[in-house]
């Protein structure tokens, strides 16, 4: 099985975690001073800095919230901003 398309138990709480780095990231995306590759460039150094023997997959799993971009969240956001504010 490849490294990427393992799956890892995922607890309430780490979901909660993994979301809410989403939102910071959705946020500060969202800013005009936004940067993304010094924002990468910082998100990089964490991935890099695991341990050996930690489980690759789980150590990363809220750091890629950090590094991905959602922009399907981002448009349901919007979305649903538009629509409470009618």
């Amino acid at each position: 099985m490849s490294g990427s398309n393992k799956q890892v138990g995922v607890s309430s709480f780490d979901a909660g975690v993994v979301f809410a780095f989403a939102a910071i990231r959705m946020y500060l995306q969202s800013r005009p001073d936004w940067d993304e590759a010094e924002f990468n460039k910082h998100v990089n150094f964490f991935k890099n800095a695991r341990q050996d023997g930690a489980d690759k997959t789980a150590y990363e799993l809220a750091l890629n919230a950090l590094a991905s971009d959602h922009p399907n969240v981002t448009e349901a956001i919007k979305q649903g901003a538009s629509t409470a504010s009618s």
